[in-house]
């Protein structure tokens, strides 16, 4: 597995990464379905920027997450929105709590693209994660290498991290 991706390789497959994600997001639980409300792949008008949206709904609370890459860390970035009842929440302790987020280290930042208030994981380990990750593994790729690393990306750093009821479980792994 390759250990790091430039912007312009998230940019050339963030669309065939974005369908296997919509295809493989999981409930843990068989009593609620995540419906998928809204889901799309933008370029910017500006800097060479693609980002995916994805909007999800889930016992009530409407979710919105985008991926992007970050030039400054060299890594791809989570940012997710929660919505209660139709209400943005953005206070880190509400959002913790409805979240119950695990491991992830997160804050509410000002999204680098769209410019408005976001609860970011923050990324300032990532690159060193998933170098570290893809020694351990050593896989030969079987499918194409950059989908397989956002795969990876996902699994640790993506909607699980926050949000442990949600699983990714691509049919590339399976």
């Amino acid at each position: 597995m390759i250990s790091r991706i430039t912007n312009e390789q998230f940019n050339e497959n963030i669309d065939q990464f974005n369908e296997l994600l919509i295809d493989n997001l999981h409930w843990n639980t068989s009593n609620n379905d995540i419906m998928i409300k809204n889901n799309y792949v933008k370029k910017l008008p500006i800097g060479n920027k693609v980002y995916s949206h994805t909007s999800l709904e889930v016992k009530g609370i409407r979710l919105d997450f985008t991926i992007s890459y970050h030039d400054l860390y060299n890594v791809p970035i989570i940012n997710v929105r929660l919505y209660k009842d139709h209400k943005l929440i953005l206070s880190l302790l509400e959002t913790r709590d409805i979240l119950k987020i695990g491991s992830a280290v997160t804050s509410l930042n000002t999204h680098h693209l769209l410019q408005d208030t976001w609860v970011q994981i923050h990324p300032c380990e990532t690159l060193q994660q998933l170098e570290t990750h893809s020694k351990s593994i050593g896989l030969k790729c079987q499918v194409n290498p950059i989908v397989e690393y956002l795969c990876c990306w996902f699994g640790v750093y993506g909607l699980s991290s926050i949000f442990p009821q949600i699983t990714f479980r691509p049919t590339l792994y399976r």
